[in-house]
C-alpha cells in the first residue's frame, strides 16, 4: 500500500546538498551537516514514512562502489522556512545510522531506510537532518539532483568539509539557499486521520 511521495524536479545536480561528495578534497575537513526543509503539502499524505529516496548522477567511470556513513535525522514542524538557523536538535529523531553505497555510472537512486517507520501527522512540515562523515578515501564524483529556484524561502541550510564536525552541536556559520533536493518519501498513507486541538 506504500505510495511515493516525489518532492521537487530534477532541475540540475548539485555539488553540495544533501552532502559533499568529496571526502576532504576541498579542505581539511570532510564532515557535513545539512537541514532540508519540505512542506506538508509537498508531501500531501499522513502516515508511516518507510524511508526516503536522493537521485544522484555519478561521474566515475570506474566500476568502483563508494562507501559514506551517514546519520539522517526527521523532525516535524511548524516551521515555514530554513531561514532562521539550525532546526534545535532536541526536535529531532534518528532514523538511520550506517553506510550508504554511492554506485558507479550514470544516474542512481539512494534509498535510505528508516531504522523504525515514523508516522506523519498531516499538519506540519517536515525537516531531514544529513550528517555525513570519515568517507571512504578516494571519494566518489556524484551530484544528487536538486530543484532550483531563483528566489523563495529558505529551503536548506548546512555545513560542508567541516573538520571533526559534532551533529548534536551545528556550527555557528552556515550557508543557506533556496534550492532543495529532488526526493522521495516512502509513505504507507492512512486512511483516516484527525487532530485533536484541546
Amino acid at each position: 500500500t506504500s505510495v511515493l511521495a516525489e518532492i521537487g524536479s530534477k532541475d540540475l545536480p548539485s555539488p553540495g546538498i544533501p552532502f559533499s561528495p568529496n571526502g576532504n578534497t576541498n579542505s581539511l575537513g570532510e564532515d557535513d551537516l545539512t537541514q532540508l526543509f519540505y512542506y506538508q503539502d509537498e508531501i500531501n499524505a499522513a502516515g508511516y514514512v518507510y524511508g526516503m529516496t536522493y537521485t544522484y548522477q555519478n561521474l566515475q567511470s570506474s566500476t568502483d562502489i563508494k562507501k559514506y556513513p551517514l546519520k539522517v535525522w526527521i523532525s516535524q514542524t511548524d516551521r515555514e522556512n530554513m531561514s532562521a538557523g539550525w532546526d534545535d536538535q532536541d526536535n529531532l529523531q534518528l532514523v538511520f545510522d550506517g553506510v550508504v553505497d554511492i554506485f558507479p555510472g550514470g544516474d542512481n537512486e539512494l534509498y535510505i531506510p528508516f531504522d523504525e517507520p515514523v508516522l506523519l501527522n498531516g499538519i506540519n512540515n517536515v525537516i531531514i537532518q544529513n550528517y555525513q562523515y570519515d568517507p571512504e578515501w578516494p571519494p566518489s564524483i556524484f551530484r544528487m539532483y536538486t530543484t532550483n529556484t531563483a528566489e523563495g524561502p529558505v529551503r536548506t541550510i548546512g555545513s560542508l568539509d567541516v573538520f571533526d564536525l559534532d551533529p548534536n552541536t551545528p556550527p555557528d556559520g552556515f550557508f543557506s539557499i533556496t534550492d532543495y533536493v529532488f526526493t522521495r518519501f516512502v509513505i504507507d498513507p492512512a486512511n483516516n486521520f484527525s487532530a485533536m486541538f484541546g
